[in-house]
């Protein structure tokens, strides 16, 4: 009896599936927010170089 997939498809099908897998799993993460403090506050955070704002930040 011959197999129904061989050996280069089953690869691409487990591939395929675990692709799939983590694609659905970062969809399932939701947004997360972060608050970014210091003391004293007023600091300038930097993001790639350029001022994105002063703390306390909340970012979402």
């Amino acid at each position: 009896m011959e197999p129904i997939l061989n050996s280069q498809q089953r690869n691409i099908l487990i591939i395929g599936l675990i692709l799939s897998s983590f694609l659905f799993l970062q969809g399932c993460s939701g947004r997360k927010e972060i608050t970014i403090d210091s003391e004293p506050q007023g600091a300038s955070i930097l993001a790639d170089g350029k001022n994105i704002g002063n703390t306390p930040l909340q970012i979402k």
